[in-house]
Parts: structure tokens; C-alpha cells; sequence
């Protein structure tokens, strides 16, 4: 429940942004906004912050 929240804060950011961004269509620029609102949310939910990326021990390459 708490990433359907998030992903609505996203997108009701993204909207107001849209509409003050664009300056004759708002309600395209609200639904690009609120569009670009849920493409952040699912990049947050894809990089989950209790995990280490690379992993611990290894450097960029995956090497060592």
C-alpha cells in the first residue's frame, strides 16, 4: 500500500509541474507531468536502497 502512496505523490508532482511547465495546453502538460511522475516512481522502486549495487567487494567491472 505504501508504494501505491508514493507512486501517487509522484504523480500529483508530476502534474503540477506539467502545468507549469507548459504555457497553452495544461491539460497535456499535466498528463505528461503525471506520466513522467510514475516513470520516477518505478525507477525508485527499481533501485531499492537495502541493496548494494555492485554488490560489496567487487569494484565496477565485477572483477576482484
Amino acid at each position: 500500500m505504501r508504494r501505491v502512496w508514493i507512486v501517487g505523490i509522484f504523480m500529483l508532482l508530476g502534474c503540477f509541474a506539467g502545468f507549469l511547465l507548459v504555457s497553452d495546453n495544461y491539460q497535456l502538460g499535466g498528463f505528461m507531468g503525471a506520466v513522467g511522475g510514475f516513470t520516477a516512481a518505478m525507477v525508485v522502486f527499481a533501485f531499492p536502497r537495502d541493496r548494494d549495487y555492485p554488490p560489496s567487494g567487487n569494484d565496477f567491472f565485477g572483477m576482484n
